[in-house]
């Protein structure tokens, strides 16, 4: 606040510090991530029904909202961008994880490039940051940051966690 020259309300402060809290909560308490040895890993993971349906209802209301509550409510109602960045966010954590665990494995001598499954993954991530990166800029060009970047940590963390 000395540097920027701005002044932070109670509010803002007491959002910050729960931010802090519950990131630090969520580190503390995570569960141990197992070794991963190879995409097929990963790609095993990913295909389990779980995820498969949690990944298509993503999908699914992301399409909704983008139909049909963008163009009613996109100007008015922050929500609306954010969810779909949030929601797509949300899947591209794996993607992005087991992209970066081909890369990691291929570097370090065991080539992951020669699976499909290591590109199926690199579109996922593509098409999932074009889409956030597009919908949080409308986001940003439409309403206050103050107001959209603690929504979108929220949502965003919330929905990768589940």
């Amino acid at each position: 606040t000395y540097h920027l020259t701005r002044k932070v309300h109670t509010f803002g402060i007491l959002g910050c510090a729960l931010c802090i809290v519950g990131s630090v909560t969520i580190v503390l308490h995570a569960p141990q991530e197992q070794d991963i040895v190879s995409v097929l890993e990963v790609w095993n993971l990913a295909t389990e029904p779980a995820f498969l349906f949690y990944a298509a209802a993503v999908v699914g209301a992301a399409i909704v909202l983008i139909v049909q509550f963008i163009p009613l409510y996109g100007q008015s109602h922050v929500m609306v961008y954010i969810g779909v960045c949030s929601l797509i966010g949300s899947l591209s954590v794996m993607s992005v994880k087991a992209l970066g665990i081909a890369l990691k494995l291929t570097f370090s001598g065991t080539n992951q490039l020669g699976y499909p499954q290591t590109w199926v993954f690199t579109v996922i991530v593509l098409f999932c940051v074009i889409t956030q990166m597009n919908y949080l800029n409308k986001a940003l060009d439409t309403f206050n940051t103050a107001v959209v970047s603690p929504i979108y940590y929220v949502m965003f963390t919330s929905l990768t966690i589940l």
